[in-house]
C-alpha cells in the first residue's frame, strides 16, 4: 500500500462532516459515534522485500474528536484499509482494533453537532489551530518511538 493511496482514503473525511467510531475485536458493529474534528497520518513505515518492493506496510493514524480540548485524541498504528461502502472507511490493525470513519451525510444530530463545533472552533481559531497543532507533534513522537 503506497503513501498515497493511504492519503487518498483519509481525504474524503478531512473535507466533509465526518463521524468516528473504535470498533474492538469481536465488536461489529462500531460502538458509539462521535463527530471527527481531524485525522491525520503521523507516520508512514514500508516494509520492504530484497528487491525493493512494498510487501507490507505499517501507518500510525491521529485523530480528534470535536471539542478535543477537553480530551485527548488518539494514535495506533494499523496494517490495512477496507472500504465496505463509499462514504466509509475501516483502518485496522493486526490486532483486530479498527477506525471507522463515516461521513455524515444525512445524520442530522451528527451533522448538528458537527457544525456548532466548528461555529465554536472558529471562535477561537488561533488556540484551536495552536492546540492540534501541539496534538499531532506529540502524536507523531509516539508513532516514532513506537515499533
Amino acid at each position: 500500500m503506497m503513501l498515497t493511496e493511504i492519503e487518498g482514503h483519509l481525504k474524503p473525511f478531512k473535507e466533509a462532516p465526518s463521524f468516528m467510531s473504535v470498533i474492538y475485536p469481536g465488536n461489529d458493529p462500531p460502538n458509539g459515534k462521535h463527530a471527527l474534528d481531524a485525522v491525520e497520518l503521523v507516520r508512514y513505515n514500508p516494509h520492504l522485500d530484497s528487491e525493493g518492493e512494498i510487501m507490507a506496510v505499517d501507518f500510525w493514524l491521529y485523530w480528534m474528536p470535536i471539542y478535543f480540548d477537553n480530551g485527548r485524541g488518539h494514535v495506533i498504528k494499523f496494517n490495512s484499509i477496507t472500504a465496505p461502502q463509499e462514504h466509509i472507511r475501516r483502518f485496522i490493525n493486526k490486532e483486530g482494533y479498527q477506525l471507522h470513519l463515516e461521513q455524515i451525510l444525512d445524520r442530522k444530530e451528527l451533522l448538528k453537532s458537527w457544525q456548532k463545533w466548528q461555529d465554536f472552533r472558529a471562535g477561537d481559531a488561533e488556540y484551536f489551530d495552536s492546540l492540534k497543532e501541539r496534538y499531532i507533534k506529540a502524536a507523531k513522537n509516539i508513532a516514532d518511538e513506537a515499533e
